[in-house]
């Protein structure tokens, strides 16, 4: 009698259990949409999230360019102020070519040595092992975008001097590139960020052979005409000797 008892009961709780597994399935089959609807807004939260890091990445990108535009701009027109009221010396050839194309293909190469430099990464100086949010890759990130931030600062106040550079203020515009490189070297001292002095001596290599070639431009112009003039006068000379002998036959 207990044996049949306990068989009674056994199959009685296996057909409970199956009717149990049997709901638990249909309850999953009919909410199976809102179980998806969950696990996609779980899926779409998460991407929000994410955005919302990269959003936030962005604007301190921003943040720190703009700080550093700011400062450059500061900086520079307190710089404009100071060169107002400098004394300079008269500025010294640092070359001696014979000709303009001599100093046009020294241009050309030094313009080139630059280039290699940046491509080279020996423009700047710079850590390697910075992280930001625990990650050296994000670090490393972050430090190029600034180093780009301060060689187009710097490369901008190189550019602007050599194409104001002219025979009576060459040595400012000298002390203004130098004056620029130790500006921006000084917004980089916290992340150990700075411009190399070799890419400031080709920088100012730059700026004297754009300055001598032109000067030496204008000194074969000027040659040029005083040939052409002394020429000129030696034709006319002559004209007037061979009328004065026709006149006194």
């Amino acid at each position: 009698m207990g044996i049949m008892i306990a068989i009674v009961f056994a199959v009685v709780s296996l057909t409970a259990a199956v009717l149990l597994a049997i709901r638990y399935f249909g309850l999953v089959k009919r909410f199976k949409p809102v179980l998806s609807l969950d696990d996609e807004a779980a899926r779409i939260q998460q991407e929000i999230d994410r955005a919302k890091g990269r959003a936030r990445k962005l604007e301190d990108s921003y943040a720190q360019a703009k700080q550093v535009h700011d400062r450059i701009q500061q900086e520079t027109a307190l710089l404009q102020e100071d060169l107002k009221d400098m004394s300079f010396g008269l500025y010294k050839p640092h070359y001696d070519f014979e000709a303009s194309e001599g100093y046009k293909t020294a241009l050309e190469g030094v313009y080139d040595r630059k280039k290699a430099m940046i491509r080279a990464d020996g423009a700047a100086n710079y850590p390697t092992n910075w992280t930001v949010n625990n990650s050296k890759k994000e670090g490393l990130r972050m430090t190029k975008n600034q180093v780009k931030l301060m060689l187009r600062a710097f490369n901008g106040e190189c550019d602007a001097a050599t194409a104001k550079v002219t025979w009576n203020n060459a040595t400012r515009m000298e002390e203004r590139i130098r004056k620029a490189f130790e500006v921006i070297n000084a917004l980089g001292v916290v992340n150990r960020i700075s411009i190399t002095p070799a890419y400031l001596d080709l920088c100012l290599a730059e700026l004297r052979l754009t300055h001598e070639y032109e000067q030496k431009r204008q000194d074969e112009k000027a040659e040029q005409k005083a040939i052409r003039e002394q020429m000129r006068e030696e034709e006319r000379a002559q004209k007037e000797f061979e009328k004065a002998e026709r006149d006194s036959t």
